[in-house]
């Protein structure tokens, strides 16, 4: 019984430190395992999207070839996605590319600066 409660309380206490804490500190945390879409990508930029929310992900350099990108994924060490972490793509050929975040932006719903379409 004191393993099973030790195994548990060990579960709570992981639960509570890794969940956010508030809706705001979720919309701060990109979910790099969530990443369910992604458009407006420029060789400067990516607008990534998880679930209703959505993230601009500046590059740190020019991320060439993005713009043509097929298939987009965000590897992160952590499950936050954060600056110096790896967007990962996947072009017309067969080749896959990769490209390092600079910054990571919340984009509100109503926030008229949210990069337009072509």
């Amino acid at each position: 019984m004191k393993i099973a409660t030790a195994c548990l309380s060990a579960a709570l206490l992981t639960a509570a430190l890794t969940a956010p804490a508030s809706a705001a500190e979720d919309e701060r945390c990109l979910m790099s395992s969530q990443v369910n879409g992604f458009s407006k990508a420029t060789r400067d930029s990516v607008v990534l999207s998880v679930g209703a929310r959505d993230y601009l992900v500046e590059f740190a350099g020019a991320c060439i070839g993005i713009e043509d990108a097929i298939t987009v994924a965000a590897v992160s060490a952590t499950s936050c996605f954060t600056p110096g972490d790896k967007i990962v793509f996947k072009g017309i050929g067969e080749r896959t590319e990769t490209c390092f975040a600079r910054k990571v932006t919340f984009i509100p719903k109503d926030d008229k600066t949210k990069p337009k379409a072509d």
